[in-house]
C-alpha cells in the first residue's frame, strides 16, 4: 500500500509570501484605520487613532452625495457589463474558431488598442460628444466604457475557446446540432469561469474610472462615485479623514463582487491565461 509523505512547508516562500501580503495590506489598512480615525487626529504620529468613530463616514455620505452616485455607478456598470460580455463572447468565439480575411488585422488592432491610452482620445471624444449632445447623458458614458473594456474581454474570452477542444463541438454537429447549436449547447456553458472573470474585470474598472467620467459628466446629480470624493477637497484644505471614509465607502460593492466570484474569476484567468 503506497503511503503518502507529506511535504514539509517551505518556510522561505511561505515568508516570501507574507511580507508580499503585508505590503499590500499595510496602505488598505492604514486607510481603514483613518476613515475610523476622529477628524483632530487626522495628522497624528500614533499608529492607532484614541477612539473609533463614524463621524468620518456620515460626513462623507452626505458632503458627496455617496449614496446617490452609488447608484448611478452601480446602473453604468451593470449596463456595461451587460453590454460588453455577450459582444466579447460572439468576437471572442470569431475570433477563435473561424478563419476569414483581415482577421489577424483585426485582431491586432483590437489589441493594439489596449496600449493605447484612453486619454489620447478624450478631447476628440468631448468635442464629438459636445456636438452631438452626449454630454451629460449616461448613454455617452457607456459607449466609452464599452469600447474600453471590449478588447479585453474580447481577448480573455478568445484565449479561453482556444483551450476547449474543438473536436467536442465537432461530435455535437455529428450528433446532428448545427454550428449555432453546438456553440450554445457544448461551448457556452464551460465559459462560466471566464464569463466571471470577464464580469469582475469590466465592473472594478468601470467603478474606478474618474477622468472620463469627470469630462463628460460635470453635472454633479448624473456623475458616478468616484467623483463624489472630490467633495473631500475644499479650496486650501483636504478632509483627509472624510476622504479615507469615503474611500472604504465606494470600495464595498467592487470587493463584495470579487469575493462572490472569486473562484470562477480565478479559473477563467488560469484557463485563458494557458494558451493567450
Amino acid at each position: 500500500m503506497r503511503t503518502r509523505t507529506r511535504r514539509r512547508p517551505d518556510w522561505k516562500l511561505s515568508s516570501a509570501l507574507g511580507i508580499v501580503t503585508l505590503v499590500f495590506l499595510a496602505p488598505l489598512l492604514w486607510v481603514l484605520l483613518l476613515a475610523l480615525r476622529p477628524q483632530s487626529e487626522a495628522l497624528s504620529s500614533s499608529p492607532l487613532p484614541s477612539v473609533l468613530t463614524l463621524e468620518n463616514l456620515h460626513r462623507a455620505l452626505s458632503r458627496g452625495s455617496l449614496v446617490d452616485l452609488t447608484q448611478n455607478s452601480t446602473i453604468l456598470c451593470v449596463a456595461v457589463c451587460l453590454v460588453v460580455v455577450p459582444l466579447s463572447l460572439l468576437a471572442g468565439y470569431a475570433f477563435a474558431r473561424f478563419r476569414f480575411k483581415g482577421r489577424n488585422l483585426l485582431l491586432f488592432v483590437f489589441m493594439f488598442s489596449l496600449a493605447v491610452p484612453g486619454l489620447v482620445n478624450l478631447i476628440a471624444i468631448y468635442q464629438f460628444y459636445a456636438v452631438a449632445g452626449l454630454i451629460n447623458n449616461p448613454l455617452g458614458l457607456i459607449m466609452v466604457d464599452v469600447a474600453a473594456a471590449l478588447p479585453l474581454a474580447t481577448w480573455l474570452i478568445r484565449s479561453f475557446v482556444l483551450s476547449i477542444p474543438v473536436d467536442m463541438e465537432e461530435a455535437a454537429t455529428i450528433d446532428g446540432c448545427s454550428r449555432l447549436g453546438a456553440a450554445v449547447r457544448i461551448l457556452l456553458p464551460l465559459t462560466g469561469p471566464v464569463v466571471a472573470a470577464v464580469l469582475v474585470i469590466v465592473f472594478v474598472t468601470t467603478w474606478q474610472e474618474f477622468i472620463v467620467a469627470q469630462t463628460l459628466m460635470s453635472d454633479p446629480s448624473m456623475g458616478v462615485v468616484s467623483q463624489g470624493l472630490l467633495a473631500m477637497q475644499g479650496e486650501y484644505s483636504t478632509d483627509m479623514t472624510g476622504l479615507a471614509a469615503g474611500a472604504v465607502f465606494i470600495s464595498v460593492v467592487p470587493v463584495a463582487l470579487f469575493l462572490l466570484l472569486q473562484r470562477r474569476f480565478v479559473d477563467g484567468m488560469t484557463a485563458g491565461a494557458q494558451t493567450g
